[in-house]
């Protein structure tokens, strides 16, 4: 099998929070069933999982499930997932830059910044994981930039009453 890793012309990132999916035993198959998960979440691999799944996601197009591998795709400090995730089920669409929230066990904060060049001010988000807007602030350190704000990176938005429709972006 041929890895397409071609970038992604869209540039905005998405968020993936960590998820508790559900499995249950089958008393036919020798490993557990999925019963139950939040679409466009991750968990990291159970004990009984292929050893070389980094994590498992629902896409949050088309909310199949999908496999992060060693060897193809790589998970930063950050939970920055590389190379770009594309989904191949079906006919899904959804190629974007994956962050995997909580991969450190805390929450991934955007911060605003502007860089200065000399001559002017550049806007720029950066991440890091933090438990509070003040970590996260500290977590930026200094440079030659200044923090405009900081924010956790996920948000739900929920498109629907039944909440069964769950959109995952940056605040």
């Amino acid at each position: 099998m041929q890895i397409d890793r071609s970038p992604t012309i869209n540039v905005d990132p998405v968020f993936l929070p960590k998820g508790e999916w559900e499995f249950v035993k089958d008393v036919v198959l020798p490993y557990p069933q999925l019963n139950s998960y939040v679409p466009g979440t991750w968990i990291k691999p159970e004990s009984w999982m292929d050893r070389r799944i980094v994590a498992a996601f629902s896409c949050p197009n088309c909310k199949e499930i999908r496999f992060l591998m060693k060897g193809i795709h790589d998970v930063d400090h950050m939970g920055k997932v590389s190379p770009t995730v594309q989904c191949k089920a079906g006919n899904c669409t959804f190629h974007r830059r994956v962050y995997l929230d909580r991969w450190n066990k805390k929450p991934l904060y955007a911060v605003a910044i502007e860089n200065w060049n000399g001559k002017s001010w550049t806007p720029e988000i950066r991440y890091t994981h933090a438990d509070t807007e003040a970590e996260a602030r500290f977590m930026m350190g200094d440079g030659p930039f200044r923090i405009v704000a900081a924010a956790p990176a996920i948000g739900f938005f929920v498109e629907d009453k039944v909440g069964d429709k769950l959109n995952v972006a940056a605040k």
